[in-house]
């Protein structure tokens, strides 16, 4: 079961506003404003052709380099799934420093013309006040003003058929604590052990609608850059629930390898990370934290950041994707238009 508590927000208004792009959580049963709808086959999530092109400027790869990290939590902290803490060696990786947002997710799915077999095993969108994707007939645009925000209500399966179409793939759950937590100590969260607060993660928006931070729903990603992990990973901690690689188990620290674990097995439930906008307990926000559910399960607080081999850039990736400056991607992604101007940015 999933341990985290979530708070529901009443009285949000829908803004609709014109088309910006053209055509075409530890454990489960939260039950707040996500929904679940058991995906009928799952389709093939190979590349697509030349016609394929989503800007990754804002969203540019991390390299993690070659090495061993502490796994796991320190004796009296978290929970039984989180120990024995161990090091672990990894091989070199890239992983977002941002999580993938809305904009990117609507240009997916323009391009990528979904059937609405995939389509229905991938987003949920019968949520006016919290899915900030609009679908008008298989166009797919963005209220104004949530461009930027991290894409919710996206399953296991829309997060996974992402990622693989750009040559890319969800992070291991050890990726992801990596990226967190830094390969130098075991912190408790990704800038140290303070306690969480509204300016450093985003989370518990009562609290930061009092304090006058962003509040309300999701942030846009990098909001709060003085809770980046080591390596510079931006809303580690908060924001959204992170969908990852892998199978959720148990016992997983105890039998996983010491080098490049990676859970393959069939399971019920894939692992989350990273704690989202409406948990209100620091627990969830810790690095180390394991939550899961599963795969074909909608949330308004999960969603979801790529990682891709060390030699992965942009404009080697299927379809040849562009780049531009992020407000610029927005822009080059309305109706009429093909692929986004290129500025050159070095994913």
């Amino acid at each position: 079961m999933l341990r985290w508590v979530t708070r529901s927000l009443l009285g949000a208004i829908l803004l609709v506003v014109p088309l910006l792009v053209a055509c075409g959580g530890g454990g489960g049963g939260t039950g707040e404003q996500g929904n679940s709808q058991q995906p009928a086959a799952m389709p093939d999530d190979g590349a697509v052709g030349d016609d394929f092109a989503v800007d990754f400027s804002l969203n540019k790869m991390m390299l993690i380099p070659a090495g061993a990290f502490t796994m796991g939590s320190r004796p009296g902290v978290g929970h039984d799934d989180e120990r024995p803490q161990r090091r672990i060696y990894l091989a070199a990786y890239k992983i977002g420093t941002y999580e993938v947002t809305n904009i990117e997710y609507a240009a997916f799915l323009n391009a990528r013309r979904p059937s609405s077999e995939e389509l229905a095993s991938w987003v949920y969108f019968d949520d006016g006040t919290y899915q900030k994707i609009q679908n008008n007939s298989g166009a797919y645009s963005v209220v104004k003003d949530w461009e930027l925000n991290p894409v919710v209500y996206v399953s296991w399966y829309g997060a996974n058929a992402y990622a693989t179409s750009f040559g890319m793939y969800l992070p291991t759950e050890a990726q992801w604590e990596k990226a967190g937590r830094g390969p130098r100590d075991d912190r408790l969260y990704p800038w140290g052990d303070d306690t969480p607060t509204p300016f450093v993660s985003l989370f518990n928006v009562i609290l930061r609608m009092n304090l006058g931070s962003p509040g309300h729903f999701t942030s846009p990603v990098g909001s709060v850059p003085a809770g980046a992990s080591p390596y510079g990973l931006m809303d580690m901690s908060g924001n959204v629930w992170e969908w990852c690689r892998d199978g959720y188990q148990s016992d997983w620290y105890s039998v996983m390898p010491g080098s490049d674990p990676s859970n393959t097995t069939e399971v019920t439930h894939r692992v989350l990370r990273g704690g989202s906008w409406a948990n209100d307990t620091a627990d969830f926000y810790r690095v180390s934290y394991r939550g899961h559910d599963a795969p074909n399960v909608f949330q308004s607080t999960f969603g979801f950041r790529c990682a891709a081999p060390p030699t992965w850039r942009a404009e080697r990736a299927p379809g040849g994707l562009g780049t531009a400056p992020p407000m610029a991607r927005i822009e080059a992604w309305r109706p009429g238009r093909g692929r986004g101007d290129r500025a050159g940015a070095d994913n």
